[in-house]
């Protein structure tokens, strides 16, 4: 038996969207098309329109969208329901593609138009809140969330509340209380994830980027990981491929093959879309990961060294700087000749670096004059050049009251660190190394605060910072005028308030000797690319010891937990004797400074 169509098209349309809001998206899209061929109800057309505009964008089709939302508004025919309906659906659309205060003047006819219907409103202020997290008024985006919640929880399901409350804990890590921000994703994870996976998904790339602000790059790094499978699954081929190019970015730093491999694939996706800029971007990753040693042969081993020519790097810095993306441009070719120096090849010529440059390009510029003066014999004026660069880094963390963006920022001296180090150790100066081993210990050693300043004009502009670290998308942010500016203000506040004493600076050698007693010894263990050394530093004076047995040294390290373990727990018999004789002990007092590249 067939159904009529006009008593079926409704139902059909429940259907398909409620595979739309649990975001499989292919399946939508054949409902919403297939319900639409069998009614001829004006308002139920408009209807469907707007969800498929919907689909559209989030398949990366945003203006198809926008002009079949468009056209659906130009029927006068429609009620002014189903109009404010279909005007939340642009809203969203126009703020996907950036045009932020068009959206929020649709969002507010949307919501005056559906003023009797408190779910629906609810829903676009969850939609507005996004737009107000992206104008960086984050007063704006609580309320409309808070709203939301208030509504979801009188007449909405489970689902919406988990949802409203994820974006609350967002919104919350914009303004950077980590605590509340990771309660609030934890909360809302179960019943997202039950909804579906892409919504699962979406949820784990914010909550990705709360672990990477409190230092757990790691859990970070998988969480992008799965939510790339799960856009993949679900077709949502934009979001997969900017899951990659995060995760790639994150790599980047530490694990240069994997970060190749995954702006590989982002590239290949986005290319496929048709979104050229943002396949540029991936390519570039990808030449810097495989710059830094991220090779990788057609069976997915690593190989340890690779030529990236000009050939490779030019097109695609030539294509970066066409498309706005300057300091990604400069970043790329820094990398290059960064190479170039560590390969003992001719050196190219140096991109034009000025005051506006990204932090990341500065660093680069920096690592490169040091690298150049390293491989030339000139330690000292490798030396001075990682200093300078050090000296740069640490007066851009200082000028921040906030230690997750300090974190963040840190990682930008790694690189200068090792070669300072290998420099300081080759010079064999117990001064030297003891100035650079607290430099490092410096740079390495940090707490991430989980709450937002108590100044409320300090909170604000921390979470300005954030949300235009968030919106760059890159590295690049450190380059925005309004950055530079904020970052002044916020030194000139901890001047007039907490004062210059609270940045903690290093002592040098002497002042460390005179601090020490007689029945005391200072032992700073200082990894470098040199190897394991250990500055041993008493009343007398200190010297420089090199610790050959390192690499050997290392293979035991897995089984030092356990033998700590058993001697703590055994303090008598024989036992005792046999876990006792495997590490020596000794009388002095020690601090051990440690610094391991990240």
């Amino acid at each position: 038996m067939t159904l009529e169509p006009a008593i079926a098209a409704p139902d059909l349309y429940a259907a398909a969207l409620a595979l739309t809001n649990e975001r499989r998206y292919r399946e939508a899209e054949a409902a919403l098309q297939g319900v639409a061929a069998v009614t001829d109800d004006v308002e139920l057309h408009a209807r469907i329109a707007g969800t498929l505009a919907f689909v559209l964008d989030q398949t990366g089709r945003p203006a198809e969208g926008e002009q079949l939302c468009r056209e659906t508004l130009a029927d006068a025919a429609l009620s002014a329901h189903t109009r404010g309906i279909v005007a939340g659906q642009l809203a969203s659309i126009v703020m996907h593609r950036g045009r932020l205060d068009e959206a929020i003047g649709w969002f507010g006819r949307a919501i005056d138009a559906l003023s009797d219907d408190p779910m629906a409103v609810a829903n676009l202020r969850m939609n507005r809140s996004v737009g107000a997290m992206q104008r960086r008024d984050l007063a704006a985006a609580f309320a409309d969330l808070e709203e939301a919640v208030a509504v979801y929880e009188e007449h909405g399901t489970p689902i919406d509340v988990a949802e409203a409350r994820h974006n609350l804990g967002y919104t919350a890590l914009l303004g950077g209380d980590l605590i509340r921000a990771m309660q609030e994703m934890a909360a809302a994870r179960p019943v997202i994830g039950e909804e579906s996976a892409a919504n699962a998904a979406i949820g784990d790339v914010d909550m990705a980027e709360a672990l990477r602000d409190a230092g757990l790059v790691t859990e970070a790094e998988r969480l992008l990981r799965d939510a790339a499978r799960a856009f993949h699954k679900n077709g949502m081929a934009q979001a997969r491929g900017e899951a990659e190019l995060h995760l790639a970015r994150s790599l980047l730093r530490h694990d240069p093959a994997d970060a190749a491999r995954a702006a590989g694939h982002a590239a290949r996706h986005f290319t496929a879309l048709g979104a050229t800029s943002w396949a540029d971007r991936a390519r570039g990753i990808r030449l810097r990961a495989l710059l830094s040693g991220g090779a990788i042969d057609r069976a997915g081993r690593t190989v340890s060294d690779v030529a990236v020519d000009d050939a490779d790097v030019t097109p695609v810095a030539a294509a970066l700087t066409r498309a706005g993306f300057a300091g990604e441009a400069a970043a790329l070719r820094l990398s290059r000749e960064l190479w170039r120096a560590r390969h003992d090849r001719p050196a190219g010529r140096m991109p034009r670096i000025d005051e506006a440059a990204s932090l990341e390009v500065r660093m680069l510029a920096h690592e490169v004059r040091a690298e150049r003066a390293a491989r030339a014999g000139r330690g000292a004026v490798a030396r001075r050049h990682a200093a300078s660069g050090l000296d740069e880094l640490s007066d851009w963390r200082a000028s921040f009251g906030s230690l997750d963006l300090q974190t963040s920022l840190s990682m930008y001296g790694n690189n200068l660190m090792l070669v300072g180090l290998s420099a300081a150790v080759q010079s064999r100066s117990p001064e030297t190394v003891f100035e650079w081993s607290e430099r490092a210990r410096h740079l390495s050693l940090q707490v991430v605060p989980l709450r937002p300043p108590a100044d409320p004009e300090q909170a604000a502009e921390l979470s300005e910072l954030r949300m235009l670290r968030a919106d760059a998308g890159s590295d690049d942010w450190t380059s925005d005028p309004r950055a530079i500016e904020l970052g002044e203000r916020l030194r000139r506040r901890q001047w007039t308030t907490t004062g210059a004493a609270e940045i903690e600076r290093p002592v040098d050698l002497a002042a460390a000797v005179a601090a020490l007693d007689v029945d005391t010894v200072l032992l700073n263990y200082v990894f470098s690319p040199e190897g394991l050394s250990c500055l041993v530093v008493t009343t007398r004076g200190a010297q420089l010891v090199d610790l050959p047995g390192w690499s050997e040294a290392r293979k035991a390290l897995p089984a030092l937990r356990s033998d700590l373990d058993m001697s703590a727990a055994v303090r008598s018999g024989p036992m005792m004797r046999s876990s006792a004789g495997r590490w020596p002990t000794t009388s002095t007092a020690c601090r051990r400074c440690w610094w391991r590249p990240r």
